[in-house]
């Protein structure tokens, strides 16, 4: 055989993996070049076997997993089901009370009728509400990650 094994080869016979051609298994017992390949692997194995593993006194993984950000939590379906209710609760109570105050506003009203002004509110404390609860979720947010305790 003219044609030398490929490292993968040296290191699987080096590991007492016997090649399956055996062309190739004679090769190995005749070459000079490929039994010092073969037993140079075998002592990179065995001093690789050798190193003792290292051993931590502290969990590594909970060290490293603490350093990590927290992940923001989405709103749980009962805190949105409740803003919502509380959102059609102040609605409701706001186009009450536009309905009861009518006369008070009725010269300011005119042009409006109070379908439209009840819609204009409804609309404008629905983006009130969303943009309150976005702030406060960033500013938790903030606030949980300057606690590095």
């Amino acid at each position: 055989m003219t044609k030398h094994p490929t490292e993968e080869e040296l290191q699987n016979f080096a590991l007492g993996q016997l090649p399956a051609d055996p062309k190739l298994e004679a090769h190995m017992h005749e070459c000079l070049a490929c039994q010092m390949a073969v037993e140079n692997y075998q002592a990179i194995f065995s001093s690789i076997k050798s190193i003792e593993q290292p051993v931590f006194d502290f969990d590594v993984e909970q060290l490293v997993l603490s350093q990590l950000p927290k992940s923001v939590t989405l709103p749980s379906r009962q805190f949105i089901i409740k803003t919502l209710l509380l959102v059609i609760t102040v609605i409701t109570v706001v186009t009450g009370i536009l309905m009861l105050m009518n006369e008070v506003f009725g010269q300011l009203l005119d042009n409006i009728s109070l379908t439209l002004l009840s819609i204009i509110l409804s609309s404008t404390l629905g983006i009130v509400t969303y943009l309150s609860s976005e702030l406060l979720n960033t500013y938790r947010a903030k606030m949980q990650s300057l606690n590095f305790y």
